[in-house]
């Protein structure tokens, strides 16, 4: 009797990992989860040598859209006071998602 072949497992292996850590990061911005399509969530560098991750998906109201659902900050390089400036300075990053019922027709 034959086997049926079993299917290979590969498992991607990353030279810089994401935070595992709780508390090891300052969350600088965010949106309500809701807004965003579940599926379409991924964590990605915004500038990994200065400590600075983001959180982005598609949004309800707008499938095409990608926006920022949170921005989080090294808490070894940032404090609450500079997270703020940097915020402040860089105001694209802090798009708002527009709930379902709320879009244009």
């Amino acid at each position: 009797m034959l086997k049926k072949p079993q299917p290979r497992v590969y498992s991607l292996v990353l030279s810089t990992k994401p935070p595992q850590q709780p508390n090891e990061y300052i969350l600088g911005f965010v949106q309500n989860p809701a807004l965003f399509l579940p599926e379409h969530f991924r964590l990605l560098w915004l500038d990994q040598q200065n400590g600075i991750l983001a959180i982005m998906s598609k949004t309800k109201s707008d499938p095409s859209r990608e926006l920022y659902q949170a921005i989080l900050f090294s808490k070894e390089k940032w404090t609450p006071e500079t997270v703020k400036d940097w915020l402040t300075i860089h105001p694209d990053y802090k798009k708002a998602a527009v709930p379902v019922e709320h879009r244009k027709r």
